[in-house]
Parts: structure tokens; sequence; C-alpha cells
């Protein structure tokens, strides 16, 4: 509901008979509409993390990297999307950034989510480095915020453009990846 309506255009009237229950019943387990907010928020990008932070760290070197990044996008788009086979809402973004400025621990939550994804990606791209997967001169920092940027873009225009919703489009960016990263 926070998601399609937003904060704001949320009410705990509404919550309550979407749920099925009371607005006491509600207040019983949250002190207020902010603490259900944060409670679904948190709960939401936390349930997301550990899952895909494991495959970050379990990859087998930069190319399995890719992989797991780009192949993971359509189980993302499912936790993010109301709607089956919808992609994500467009809600997303803007309830993302809403988020963030409303609550600074949600904020520090998501920039929390970014550093740690990129320092797993850094960490995959120099041990690529030493095995001879990636050109020594790539600067690792700059590549892990290029696939960041380009993961999280993806997922925000192929939720706009059908014409960028493509199985076919999350790998051929994964390959230019590979490319540019390779060494020769």
């Amino acid at each position: 509901m926070f998601l399609r309506l937003g904060y704001d255009g949320t009410t705990l009237d509404a919550v309550a008979e979407a749920v099925g229950v009371t607005k006491p019943a509600i207040y019983y387990h949250f002190k207020s509409k902010d603490g259900l907010f944060k409670e679904l928020f948190s709960g939401m990008i936390e349930g997301t993390t550990a899952d895909y932070f494991a495959m970050l760290q379990g990859a087998n070197g930069p190319n399995e990297m890719l992989d797991v990044m780009f192949g993971s996008m359509s189980e993302i788009e499912a936790e993010f999307s109301s709607t089956p086979d919808a992609g994500i809402d467009l809600a997303y973004l803007p309830f993302m950034i809403d988020a963030a400025r409303r609550f600074p621990e949600l904020r520090e939550l998501l920039d929390g989510f970014y550093t740690r994804t990129i320092e797993l990606i850094v960490v995959q791209l120099e041990t690529g480095k030493e095995t001879g997967e990636v050109r020594l001169d790539l600067d690792c920092r700059m590549a892990a915020l290029a696939l960041v940027s380009e993961f999280e873009g993806l997922l925000l225009v192929g939720s706009i453009a059908k014409s960028c919703d493509d199985r076919g489009m999350e790998l051929g960016i994964a390959e230019l990846f590979r490319r540019g990263m390779a060494s020769a």
C-alpha cells in the first residue's frame, strides 16, 4: 500500500481495512504510522539483502558475479512489484527516495546496502585481477560504481519502457561489462 499510494497517501485506516484488522490492532504492534512504515521498509530491504550478499560473496570470480547480479533481476522485480510479471512498480524509485529523505535511519540502511554491494564487487574484481580474468589497469571501485548504477538503471528503465524490459538486454549488458573488464 505504501508503495502504491506513498507515505502521505496511506492511512492506518486503509491499512487496517486492507489486512482485515482494526486500527487499534495495528497500534498494538506499531506505535505509529512511522513505526509501521519503517518496519515494512526495513524488512523489505533486509529480506532482499542477505540472499543477494551471499550470492555476490559466493560467486566464483567476476564473470559469475555478473551472472549473479544480472541474473537476479527478475527476482528483484518480483519483490518490488504489486502485479505479477509487471516489472518494478514505477512508484519504487520515489518510494525509496521518500523513505530515505523522511527517515535518516532508512537512508543509512540503503547507504549500507549500496556500500556493501560495492565492497563485494570490488573484492570480486580484485580477485579477478589476481587470476588474470580482469585487466590490471581497471579501477575496481569505479567499475563497481558503474555496475551498481547500470543495474539500478536497468531496473528503472525496464519498468518504464517495455522495449527495454528484455532478458536479452540484461545479459547483453553483463557481456559488455565482461568484455570491458577482461584482460587481453
